[in-house]
């Protein structure tokens, strides 16, 4: 069984350092015109989630990784890096985009899982 507050430290850190808070802010604030795009939305939002218990158990599972938290995440960091810096290039062009599209979200939901995936 791990410790509570190791757990809860490192799912603030895996969102922290993926910038996740950040990207749930971005899907609250996705306009809803019908109600498919309310469900994509409220999937959008689970999918989150969903990733993010995915790559802390995966942070919390690494083999011979430190017991330091900070060290525990930047040994996670340095073993999934394309994948890290692609999720980060796609939250940099979702910042600079012009506007809210549900498509850009869709691509950026897959990219989120693929690197949760990678950690897995």
């Amino acid at each position: 069984a791990q410790d509570p507050l190791e757990v809860a430290a490192t799912w603030f850190a895996a969102g922290d350092v993926l910038d996740l808070a950040w990207y749930q802010q971005q899907l609250n604030q996705l306009p809803v015109a019908n109600a498919w795009q309310a469900l994509a939305r409220e999937a959008f939002r689970d999918e989150v989630d969903v990733q993010q218990r995915t790559i802390t158990i995966a942070m919390l599972n690494l083999s011979e990784a430190p017991s330091d938290p900070e060290a525990r995440l930047s040994l996670w960091l340095e073993r999934h890096r394309s994948a890290v810096e692609r999720w980060r290039g796609l939250l940099v062009d979702l910042r600079n985009a012009s506007g809210q599209d549900y498509a850009m979200y869709s691509v950026a939901s897959r990219e989120l899982a693929d690197l949760a995936s990678s950690s897995a």
